[in-house]
This record gives C-alpha cells, structure tokens and sequence, in this order.
C-alpha cells in the first residue's frame, strides 16, 4: 500500500495485490499526481466558496433592493401628499411672506424626492452586470447629456467611432451622474463667476475611457468623492458618485480620479 497526502484533502492511498510492488519511481509518481489533485481539490474548494459568497451577496443585493422599493413607496406617499397640501396652501394666499416660506417648503420636498430616487438607484446599481455588448460611447454620451440640466455647459466627445462593453442602461446612468456632478459642482467654482462656460469631455483611453471637466475640481479629497453622502453643495444629496462607483464595481471596472484642471474620472475596462 502507497499513501500520500492531499494537503488538506486528507490522503490518496494506491495499493497492489503483489508484494514490494512500488519502487522509488512509483512514489515519485504518485507524489507528482497527488499534488495534481491537490491543486485541483483545491481550486474546487475555492470556486464552490466564491459561488457560495456570490450567491449570498446576491441575496444580500436582492434584499436590500426589495427593502429600498419597499422605503421608497411608503417615504414617496406621505411626501406626495405633502405636496399637494403645499400646493393647495399656495393657491389660498397672495402673502409674498407666506408664498416664499411656501416656496422654501416646495425645495424641501424637491430634495426629498431626489434623495429618495438616488437611494433607489444606489440600491439598484450593486447588482453584478451578467451580460454586456458594444455600446457606442458617444450615443451614450449624447444620450445621457439630453437628460440632465447642463446649463450654458458643453458636450465634447473626442471619438464618435469608440464603443464601450456595457450594459447600455446603467452605462447611461453613470453617465447621467457624471455629468450632472460636474455641472452642480465644477461650474460652483471662479468659472462660473468670471461667467465662462463648462465643457465636459467625453473620450476613449487604450483599457477603458473618460470622463473630464474643466471646471473647479473638487473641495474635498478626490479618493472620498465616491462615499456615500458626500457632497461639497448644500443641493446636492450626495449619492450622484457613490451611484458611478457601483455601477463601476457591478461592472468589474476600475475607477481612478484625478483632480488637476478640473475633475477627471477614468475608467479601466479592460482588466
């Protein structure tokens, strides 16, 4: 009888009915195959953890998103009525005094709704992107750019032909709040007051692409501008580049960010 270990596996024993039937080059073999079977057992071991723990962030994810739709719904019913009332309240008075509180009333629920469909979204977004396809990144772009409030800002995209492996939804979205970041707060800076315009440019690196301004940077650490809740504008909610980080990470993208002549953020793709 030939024993040999498997590490942590235990052992693998190799008999024969003939005595004195293994010489040293017999056990060299069995050695060399053992450790093959090691190695295998335990990549085995390892995918069957990774499979475990995906599966369970997967719950996790799923939870958590049920749990925000669930929030939302029951935050969004008590403010929509709260709206009405304050519309109703608006239409019952000419008091410039009282208009203006109500006025101030109106931004307040303006914000909680925004807070509310960006918590939503962050919730949305950790999911694992499953399957991708080209997407054109200057459709994305323009698209994307359609949706926000840009102001006098300006669009550049430096390659109309690049395309991005994405899902063409949450590449979108990052998009979205990529772009309205630097409107809210690269356009807070001297730029703005000296009356010059925003230009946001869009383009293609050799591993991923961009996303630039040249706006007035950032007021705070550029490695923390992706936590959640922190925004250097008192509008701002704070969840706009925490929602481009995880769509980023469901993606398998790295993120980096650069904060010289504006805000710049780059995204490897291909790893």
């Amino acid at each position: 009888l030939l024993v040999v270990p498997l590490g942590d596996h235990g052992v693998m024993p190799l008999g024969s009915r003939e005595p004195n039937a293994f010489d040293e080059t017999d056990l060299q073999l069995a050695r060399v195959l053992a450790a093959n079977v090691t190695v295998a057992l335990d990549h085995a071991e390892r995918t069957e953890q990774l499979r475990d723990r995906d599966a369970a962030l997967q719950r996790e994810i799923d939870r958590l998103e049920k749990f925000a739709g669930l929030v939302s719904h029951d935050l969004r019913s008590p403010l929509s009525v709260a709206t009405g009332r304050t519309d109703m309240a608006r239409s019952l008075t000419d008091d410039e005094a009282v208009l203006a509180e109500l006025d101030r009333v109106e931004d307040a629920h303006d914000r909680m709704s925004q807070l509310i469909a960006d918590l939503l979204a962050l919730a949305r977004q950790g999911r694992t992107v499953d399957q991708i396809e080209p997407v054109p990144l200057a459709e994305a772009a323009e698209r994307a750019w359609s949706t926000v409030d840009t102001a006098n800002a300006t669009l550049d995209v430096a390659d109309a032909s690049a395309a991005v492996g994405a899902d063409p939804e949450r590449l979108r979205t990052l998009l979205e709040n990529l772009f309205a970041n630097s409107v809210e707060h690269g356009s807070t800076g001297s730029r703005s007051e000296t009356g010059d315009d925003l230009t946001v440019s869009v383009g293609p690196l050799p591993d991923g692409f961009y996303v630039a301004d040249d706006g007035s940077g950032f007021d705070i650490d550029p490695d923390e501008a992706t936590d959640y809740g922190r925004s250097s504008t008192a509008a701002g909610t704070g969840f706009g580049l925490a929602i481009v980080r995880e769509i980023a990470a469901a993606h398998g993208w790295e993120l980096s960010i650069e904060d010289d002549d504006g805000a710049r953020f780059e995204f490897r793709t291909d790893r």
